[in-house]
């Protein structure tokens, strides 16, 4: 029997560690939840949507009578973040009220408390290492730090390596005075690239 060849190390473009970058930050700062292969559940992708919909389209806000205020997200917006154009190429069968997570569904529309902001973390995600499964289903592997940089960092120095981070502090530059970001994480993850700028998101594993 011909021996089956293990995953294959992939050099990464500019482009791609970029997009990647993106999309696993998209993931740290909305708190996707860690699953096994294609294990998510419905109410875990629509609390993850629902978050990410809130910081996305935080102007669209809705008060009650009691003058409670609330992030009010569509559902299409909900099933274009978590479907086929979004990043786990899944559906919603049963649009539902997350009570656990102060989350309510009512009418088209998902109701999130406004708290003065979109909640997303100011933590990012760089890809450390990417491995090509499968060629023919175009998965890969990847291996995902987690960093908190300090209140000074510069947002677009997210995509520069560590060395580049050390270079710059090293350099004596302000941003850096306080120290270079934090690895407080790595992941494991496994990823379907359905083009050059879009992958799903098929498994999310704390390493």
């Amino acid at each position: 029997d011909k021996v089956k060849a293990g995953p294959k190390k992939v050099k990464m473009d500019s482009k791609q560690r970029e997009t990647l970058n993106d999309l696993f930050s998209t993931m740290v700062k909305n708190n996707c939840p860690t699953f096994a292969r294609d294990e998510i559940t419905e109410k875990e992708l629509i609390s993850f949507a629902v978050e990410y919909g809130a910081g996305r389209y935080d102007d669209e806000t809705w008060t009650d009578k009691k003058g409670n205020e609330y992030f009010r997200v569509k559902v299409k917006d909900i099933d274009r973040i978590v479907g086929p154009k979004g990043y786990f190429g899944r559906k919603i069968k049963k649009h539902q009220s997350l009570l656990k997570n102060s989350i309510r569904y009512e009418k088209g529309y998902y109701y999130y408390p406004y708290d003065g902001g979109c909640g997303a973390g100011s933590s990012f995600a760089q890809v450390a290492k990417l491995f090509l499964v499968n060629e023919e289903e175009m998965e890969y592997r990847v291996i995902v730090n987690v960093y908190q940089p300090n209140e000074m960092f510069p947002y677009e120095d997210r995509n520069a390596t560590p060395d580049e981070w050390r270079k710059k502090r090293k350099d004596g530059i302000l941003a850096y005075e306080d120290g270079i970001p934090e690895r407080i994480a790595t992941m494991n993850a496994t990823v379907i690239k359905v083009d050059p700028k879009r992958y799903f998101l098929i498994e999310y594993l704390k390493k």
